[in-house]
């Protein structure tokens, strides 16, 4: 089975803003960055239930799963969930920034529902 990849527009969002750094700071590393990134979101297309549950899966009400993407400095994760046959690309974040949150996806409201 093929799923298809939406990334969302909080995730489009943190791609450009990844990318615009780069080009501002490595510009001879930004397009090969966002071509690998979109390869291994490609990647996504079969058998995403392979990556692992992410660190912060268990806040959230579906299954996150994270697909690592880079290497050392250049590390980051590639947030998602699967419903059918759509995989759905949350947020990209850095490896070192902090662990994503149930308010960051589902907005202040999530906090009154529990």
């Amino acid at each position: 089975m093929k799923f298809r990849v939406e990334v969302t527009e909080s995730a489009q969002a943190q791609i450009e803003k990844y990318y615009d750094w780069y080009q501002e700071n490595i510009p001879s590393f930004a397009t090969p960055w966002l071509s690998k990134l979109f390869e291994a979101l490609d990647t996504l297309r079969q058998f995403p239930n392979r990556c692992p549950l992410s660190p912060e899966h268990d806040e959230f009400r579906e299954e996150v799963r994270q697909l690592l993407y880079g290497k050392r400095r250049n590390a980051y994760r590639i947030l998602f969930t699967v419903q059918d046959d759509i995989v759905y690309v949350l947020h990209i974040r850095h490896h070192a920034e902090a662990r994503l949150t149930a308010e960051e996806i589902y907005g202040e409201e999530f906090g009154d529902e529990t």
